[in-house]
């Protein structure tokens, strides 16, 4: 599975001179793109070589298989592994629901050292899953759960940067070299019913199938998690074209705002990972050059989106 964008435009900060793969596996090929706005988001770093950044792909997946094998321990009884994961408190909110509890947290301070001990340069907030409305939660409460997913993955980078301040074998991937992705899941998600693998949102709930309602929909997360300064946001698994207009029509709205600091909508590196059914289009049968087209449209000096990418779809359909 390719995991997250694979190209990342290069901007202001040390996150964006790098390109930016799960498994490090490339989705685009710069050099054959027509498209002169794609090119400026397919980033490698100075001559000779690129400097290839691992993301932490399958966070959930290592969360609940961790907790599963600690969980048998503990009562010395077979888990049920098929079944609705007893791990995860709330099914609405899959792994987001380990913030809630000191325990959950540890856990997912846990995950994260896990993976930058593996190599992985991104720490991905566990904030996916983490939506308004969910489990009846109070939107307060809900900010407080995507601001502590962004404070965890802050914690385990400052964690591994002293545990490691001095270690010769890292340092030809400096401590320093760590980052942490402001993670945000499409509306398909929200649902908890699988709608991100179809994206024909409008099918089920005609009111949320317009832009306005979209955008309505990422606008308070997007602005929780960008006061946290995190070194991107990333939304993820994005299964139709609206969605993605929605989401640039949010920070066009965002960037013309006056009571906004500057440097709030300057500081991330924003990118979108998409998912499709093949390796030609989303899952709502959107043809993926119809999707950059419209991004060239829509930004066309790639000052928003910064990266693309795909997630959650068969290996055999990168090529």
């Amino acid at each position: 599975m390719i995991d997250s964008p694979t190209n990342i435009s290069p901007k202001s900060s040390n996150l964006k001179k790098w390109a930016i793969c799960h498994l490090a596996v490339p989705w685009c090929d710069p050099f054959h793109s027509n498209s002169s706005s794609d090119k400026k988001r397919m980033a490698y770093a100075p001559s000779p070589l690129p400097r290839i950044i691992l993301l932490d792909g399958g966070i959930s997946t290592h969360l609940e298989s961790k907790l599963l094998q600690s969980t048998k321990a503990k009562s010395n009884t077979e888990i049920n592994a098929d079944a609705i994961s007893p791990v995860f408190s709330h099914r609405e909110l899959w792994s987001s629901s380990l913030l809630l509890t000191p325990d959950g947290q540890d856990a997912i301070i846990s995950c994260h050292d896990d993976f930058f001990e593996a190599g992985s340069d991104v720490a991905s907030s566990v904030t996916y899953q983490c939506h308004y409305g969910a489990c009846e939660f109070s939107d307060e409460k809900v900010d407080r759960m995507l601001r502590d997913g962004v404070k965890l993955a802050k914690a385990s980078v400052e964690k591994f940067s002293t545990k490691h301040e001095r270690d010769e074998e890292k340092i030809i991937r400096k401590c320093s070299d760590r980052f942490v992705a402001a993670s945000i899941g499409c509306y398909g998600a929200s649902l908890a019913d699988g709608s991100e693998y179809d994206g024909k949102y409008h099918t089920i709930h005609p009111e949320i199938s317009q832009v306005d309602s979209l955008e309505q929909f990422h606008e308070r997360k997007t602005r929780v998690l960008l006061a946290q300064y995190p070194d991107s946001i990333a939304y993820e698994t994005i299964p139709c074209l609206v969605e993605c207009e929605a989401i640039l029509s949010l920070w066009k709205r965002m960037k013309k705002e006056s009571n906004l600091p500057s440097e709030l909508l300057q500081y991330p590196m924003v990118w979108m990972s998409f998912a499709c059914r093949d390796g030609a289009h989303l899952n709502d049968e959107t043809k993926l050059t119809t999707l950059l087209k419209r991004l060239d449209e829509l930004d066309p000096d790639a000052s928003i989106i910064h990266g693309i990418g795909v997630n959650c779809c068969s290996f055999a359909h990168s090529e």
